[in-house]
């Protein structure tokens, strides 16, 4: 009994060692979407589904893929991902593979989001499976062209929505018979990895609920990435609408609230969206007392 044991385990392994049993390497068929998850300053989230086959006619175990990320030729970020998943046999299966791509990588993605054309997408891997107690890893490449910037464009319409400017203070710059001059200073930051512009800016101001001026701005305004800067927007308020935005602040205890509400025109390489403002602060009443001060 012992020996024919022993000899079911030589079989076993001599046939595994000449490859009767041994897997044959998985197959990398195609990169079928890359999604942009997440960007920020430091850092972009990258999420690649990849098409892949099982040519065995036994089920194998995957348990880790080690991956890179080549972007026309420049190495673009890398990954591990390490999870036990079941690939049955003779099988076509989808993997989500996620990239974090650093500041390191960033300037050889930009220019390829930015590229109104696609790009040579290539990813090199090497795959490990794991059958009864044994291992194998095996290297996969798939090359495909993608149009990152359509992606990009998909992603800066949701994105910019969220650009979200500070309303710092309004002042009074000119006092007139007819009509004063306001400026509301706004603090613009870009988020960004990369140069945003804001190319027209068109919104209603609000005193208390009052509607008193318009800020109609066309000059554009460069905001490199990272880069904060402060704004001046002028409006014009008349005379009679400054006294009723001053007599319905008397009673107010806390002076009076200003609402800038409307949207900017945000351009991104060669993509313009339309971004909503809504800005919001407070004054004290001696600020529309300026007014009657002098």
């Amino acid at each position: 009994m012992k020996s024919s044991k022993l000899l079911v385990v030589i079989v076993f392994f001599g046939c595994y060692s000449l490859g009767c049993l041994k897997p044959k390497a998985p197959k990398f068929h195609q990169i079928q979407a890359i999604d942009l998850l997440q960007l920020s300053k430091d850092s972009l989230s990258v999420l690649v589904t990849g098409e892949f086959e099982n040519p065995n006619r036994i089920g194998t175990t995957l348990t880790k893929l080690e991956y890179q990320i080549v972007l026309d030729g420049k190495p673009c970020g890398s990954g591990k991902w390490e999870q036990k998943q079941n690939i049955p046999s003779k099988s076509k299966f989808t993997l989500q593979i996620p990239f974090t791509i650093t500041s390191a990588y960033w300037e050889n993605w930009k220019s390829a989001l930015l590229k109104m054309d696609t790009v040579e997408v290539r990813i090199p891997a090497k795959i490990t499976v794991r059958k009864w107690i044994f291992q194998h890893t095996f290297s996969m490449t798939s090359k495909t062209k993608y149009a990152l910037y359509k992606e990009f464009q998909k992603w800066a319409k949701e994105e910019l929505k969220k650009f979200s400017p500070k309303l710092e203070k309004v002042r009074i710059e000119k006092v007139g018979l007819e009509k004063h001059q306001f400026a509301a200073t706004v603090v613009l930051e870009n988020p960004y990895p990369f140069e945003i512009e804001i190319d027209s800016l068109r919104c209603k101001v609000l005193v208390n609920n009052n509607p008193v001026g318009m800020i109609e701005s066309k000059h554009p305004i460069q905001l490199t990435a990272g880069k904060q800067v402060n704004n001046d927007y002028q409006f014009d308020v008349s005379t009679k609408d400054a006294l009723g935005v001053l007599f319905s602040g008397i009673l107010r205890e806390k002076g009076y609230t200003y609402l800038i509400e409307g949207s900017a025109l945000v351009k991104v390489a060669s993509f313009r969206t339309e971004v909503p403002i809504y800005l919001k602060g407070n004054a004290v009443q001696d600020g529309l007392k300026q007014l009657f001060g002098k």
